[in-house]
């Protein structure tokens, strides 16, 4: 057994170890058996040689389906650690403990009127959603440029990052409007 860490296995063991927030890509959508005989829908995320399972569960979504992380496939998102197996090269991990933690660090120190970058990670016909430090939001169509939009995706990808400006913001409440004009 070799006694070297490379640095994303430090950064994995320290996310489980610490709550460190990890940052990576989402790729993919897979059925798993996370534990004997339970088969959940996952999140993938490539974190370096590892195999990152996020559970529908821990996905921090609207609703539980394939389809909602099926259309954030491309974005980036932060994850902390539950479950790390060395010799699988996997993990399992939070994508809601991270926002949790990300709002309750980051999003204090914000007021209205100041200027973010948020994460896009859906776009609709109408709309898109970000990540606002930890909070999702759905941004309507008249809040992502001026003028007449025909195609949110003309203007917005899932990935970009993006500036916003914060209109309304209730940290305890978890309540957050954002405007990227």
């Amino acid at each position: 057994m070799r006694n070297e860490l490379n640095s994303k296995e430090y950064d994995l063991m320290a996310s489980r170890q610490s709550r460190k927030i990890l940052t990576g890509t989402l790729s993919a959508v897979e059925t798993v058996d996370i534990k004997e005989g339970q088969e959940v829908d996952c999140g993938i995320v490539f974190y370096d040689e590892f195999k990152v399972f996020i559970p529908i569960k821990e996905m921090n979504i609207s609703r539980e389906d394939k389809r909602v992380i099926r259309s954030m496939i491309g974005c980036e998102i932060d994850f902390i650690v539950s479950d790390f197996n060395e010799e699988d090269k996997t993990a399992v991990a939070s994508r809601k403990e991270a926002m949790e933690l990300r709002k309750n660090l980051e999003l204090k120190k914000h007021k209205v009127g100041d200027k973010i970058s948020v994460r896009v990670t859906s776009v609709g016909r109408n709309n898109c959603r970000v990540d606002c430090y930890g909070i999702e939001y759905r941004v309507p169509i008249n809040e992502i440029d001026y003028g007449y939009i025909d195609m949110v995706d003309k203007y917005v990808q899932v990935g970009d990052v993006v500036d916003a400006v914060i209109k309304e913001l209730d940290v305890d409440k978890s309540h957050i409007v954002v405007s990227l004009k």
